[in-house]
C-alpha cells in the first residue's frame, strides 16, 4: 500500500512539473543591442495546434516593460475567463 501511495505520489509530482508554459521572453541581441519580446502560447487555428504569438508589435528595450506586457495579458485571460463563466450560465 505504500508503494503505490508513493508511485502515486511521484507520478503527482511529474505531471505539475511537466505542465507546458504558456508565456515567454525571448531574449535577442540586434545590432549590438539587447531586446526582449515576450510571447503567450496561443491556439491558432485550432485548440490543438498551438503556437508562440507576439504580445508586442515591436521588441522591447528592457526586462521590465516585457514583463509588464506579460502580466497585463495575463491579468486580461484571467478576467475572461471569468466573464466566459457568467455569459453561460443558464436560467429557467
Amino acid at each position: 500500500m505504500k508503494k503505490l501511495l508513493l508511485v502515486l505520489l511521484l507520478l503527482g509530482v511529474m505531471t505539475v512539473e511537466a505542465r507546458p508554459k504558456r508565456y515567454r521572453i525571448i531574449v535577442k541581441r540586434i545590432e549590438g543591442r539587447i531586446y526582449y519580446i515576450p510571447q503567450m502560447k496561443k491556439a491558432n487555428p485550432s485548440p490543438f495546434f498551438k503556437e508562440w504569438m507576439d504580445l508586442s508589435n515591436q521588441p522591447l528595450r528592457s526586462e521590465n516593460e516585457a514583463m509588464n506586457y506579460v502580466r497585463e495579458s495575463h491579468f486580461i485571460e484571467e478576467r475572461m475567463k471569468e466573464v466566459e463563466i457568467i455569459q453561460y450560465i443558464k436560467i429557467k
